[in-house]
């Protein structure tokens, strides 16, 4: 089963959740850095981020593995 990243945008800085998950990642840059952040956080490997994204101002991402953390 595949974990899910949502990110998004609110007042210049992009927020990522992960559902399950209690923790927030973010970064002022871009939504993928945010989401990348959340993973780390979650104990996977950011490079295997899918962008599956965005629509309605939120960005989704995918990661293969379930989270760890």
């Amino acid at each position: 089963m595949s974990t899910i990243i949502t990110v998004y945008h609110k007042k210049g800085t992009y927020i990522a959740r992960a559902a399950g998950h209690k923790g927030t990642a973010s970064h002022a840059l871009s939504a993928r850095l945010a989401a990348n952040g959340m993973a780390f956080k979650m104990g996977l490997d950011f490079t295997l981020l899918h962008d599956q994204g965005e629509e309605d101002g939120n960005y989704t991402f995918t990661h293969p593995q379930e989270r760890t953390a």
